[in-house]
């Protein structure tokens, strides 16, 4: 996966990696709390932890998905995003 810096507007940047496959774009997040507020503000859970790792595959023509995961790998929480929620985002990533 490569390294990237997602853009998300007045200063904000955020690290993710990324990788493209076979039109989807799989993205994963170290420090979710403020991309998550960008494309699902809505469906954030009520508190992440520290350590929380969001990983998802992006899809310019199908809903999103996302998940969190704590530490250990465990996942917690699913949030699936509208794809013109997120490729307007992404899309440059492709």
């Amino acid at each position: 996966m490569k390294l990237e810096y997602l853009d998300l507007g007045g200063g904000q940047q955020v690290a993710i990696h990324v990788a493209s496959r076979g039109g989807n774009l799989l993205v994963e997040c170290r420090e979710p709390g403020p991309l998550l507020a960008r494309i699902a503000a809505d469906r954030m859970p009520p508190r992440l932890s520290p350590d929380s790792v969001l990983r998802g595959v992006v899809s310019r023509d199908r809903e999103s998905v996302f998940q969190l995961f704590d530490a250990l790998g465990g996942a917690s929480d699913e949030i699936r995003v509208r794809p013109e929620q997120v490729c307007s985002l992404l899309g440059t990533l492709w």
